[in-house]
Parts: C-alpha cells; sequence; structure tokens
C-alpha cells in the first residue's frame, strides 16, 4: 500500500513539476514573442529574427510563432527559410490572420504568379477592403499573361484609391497594348501623363504613350500574332512603393510575326 502510495504521489509530482515547467516555458516564448513582433515593427529584422526564433525553440507547437518568423524572412528575402516557417504555420493553423496573403507574397516574389493570384485573390473576396491583395493579384494576372483578366482590378483600384491609382492606370494601358486594343492603351497613357502628380510616371506615362502610337501606325496592316517579353527601365514604374519594394519595372515590347493584309 505504502509503495503505492509513494508512485501516485511521485507520478502527481511529476505531472505539477511538468505542468510548471511548461507554463515557464510558454511564458518566456510569448515575451520572445513580444520583443520579436516589436522589433519588427520597428524595423530592426536581426533583432525580431533572434527573438522569434527563441520564442519557437521554446514552444515550437505555436502557429503564430512560426507564421511572425516566416514573415521576417519574406521581409528579409531568404524566401528558403520564409517557406519553411510559413508552411509549418499554414499546417498548424491556416486562419491565422495575414498568413494567406504572406504565403500569396512569398510565391509572389519567388515568381510563381499562377499561385499567388490564386492566394492573393482568395484573401481580397473575403477582405474586399485589402486593396493590396487585389493589386497583387492583377499584377499576377498580368505577369501569366492574362491580361484580359486583370484590366477590370487595375481599373477599378485607380478609381478607388488614389494612392495606386498612378500604377494601375499605367498597367491597365499595358493590358490593352497586350491585347492590342491601341485606342484603349493611348486613351490610358493620354490620361495618366495628363493627370498624374508625378513627374517621374507622367514621363513614364509619355514613352509607353509614344510606343503605343507607334504600335497602332507600324502594325495597321498586319493580321498579327503577338508574342511578348519584357525588359528592365528604370524610367518605368510598374510598382507602388508600399506594395512591393523589390519587384523590377518592367516595360513591354511586342515581337509581332504574322502576314500582311492587302485587303486593308
Amino acid at each position: 500500500m505504502k509503495t503505492i502510495t509513494r508512485l501516485c504521489f511521485g507520478i502527481w509530482s511529476l505531472l505539477i513539476f511538468t505542468g510548471i515547467t511548461y507554463a515557464e516555458s510558454s511564458g518566456k516564448a510569448s515575451a520572445y514573442y513580444d520583443f520579436g513582433v516589436f522589433a519588427y515593427q520597428d524595423g530592426d529584422y536581426q533583432d525580431a529574427e533572434k527573438n522569434l526564433k527563441k520564442a519557437v525553440e521554446l514552444d515550437n507547437s505555436n502557429p503564430f510563432y512560426h507564421h511572425f518568423l516566416g514573415k521576417v524572412y519574406l521581409k528579409a528575402g531568404d524566401y528558403v527559410r520564409a517557406a519553411q516557417y510559413l508552411n509549418t504555420a499554414w499546417q498548424k493553423n491556416p486562419d491565422i490572420p495575414e498568413l494567406r496573403y504572406d504565403r500569396a507574397m512569398l510565391y509572389f516574389k519567388t515568381e510563381h504568379y499562377a499561385e499567388a493570384s490564386e492566394l492573393f485573390t482568395e484573401v481580397f473576396r473575403k477582405e474586399p477592403s485589402h486593396v493590396l491583395a487585389r493589386y497583387h493579384a492583377a499584377v499576377s494576372l498580368f505577369k501569366e499573361k492574362r491580361s484580359a483578366d486583370a484590366i477590370v482590378h487595375f481599373e477599378e483600384i485607380a478609381k478607388t484609391h488614389k494612392s495606386l491609382s498612378d500604377n494601375c492606370y499605367l498597367y491597365a494601358g499595358a493590358c490593352y497594348l497586350e491585347n492590342w486594343d491601341f485606342q484603349k492603351a493611348i486613351d490610358t497613357f493620354e490620361y495618366l501623363r495628363n493627370h498624374s502628380g508625378s513627374e517621374d510616371m507622367k514621363q513614364a506615362a509619355a514613352k509607353w504613350l509614344d510606343t503605343a502610337r507607334k504600335q497602332q501606325q507600324r502594325f495597321k496592316p498586319y493580321t498579327l500574332y503577338l508574342k511578348t517579353s519584357y525588359q528592365h527601365d528604370d524610367n518605368v514604374r510598374l510598382q507602388p512603393s508600399d506594395a512591393s519594394e523589390d519587384t523590377k519595372d518592367q516595360v513591354f515590347e511586342a515581337y509581332l510575326f504574322g502576314k500582311y493584309n492587302f485587303n486593308q
């Protein structure tokens, strides 16, 4: 009887000790998490990484810790480790706020535009006010050569969100150009050139306007087939500063192959 009593007491003591130890570990992890979030918000990503890694070490089961550490690596451009922690968070709890958006941004940064457009679309359908999700969905569609699907998003955002309007009009014009709707492309670039408050954007619109006019005149007599490619141009900005900091600017080029239509 005494042996059984001692055994029960030992188990009970162990459970209490384990519970206390876990509570202490969980409390420390929470503190490190808070420190990491504060550091991230202050732009100190090294300190954020250090604290969040400690939080994950102390409580590996918490999906919020994995999410924010993945967010830090995403910001730092370490996409391999960002994927590791964001995917772990997703497996543990896919309903964490902003996790879907961050995973979409990871796909966007790594040029997996089909996956990015799908996730960004899911975000703004659930949160219609999430304009950056819709913007990046449209850009992803454009990158997929699905400009016909992207146009409506760019035009609606341009009319309702002033901070993104210039970039959306520029993208909308490029979409029309890609779809050989030269007049709408010209109208869009003219509007942007005349109404933008940015001199850089006015110059960008003017360059695209010149391209659209030349293409309209040059390619009228042809039955055309379009192939597109993109090259970097420092003077043409296609991304807002608050949307995607390191996405390169693009300028549209058209290459044609086809036959002359003598009936025109």
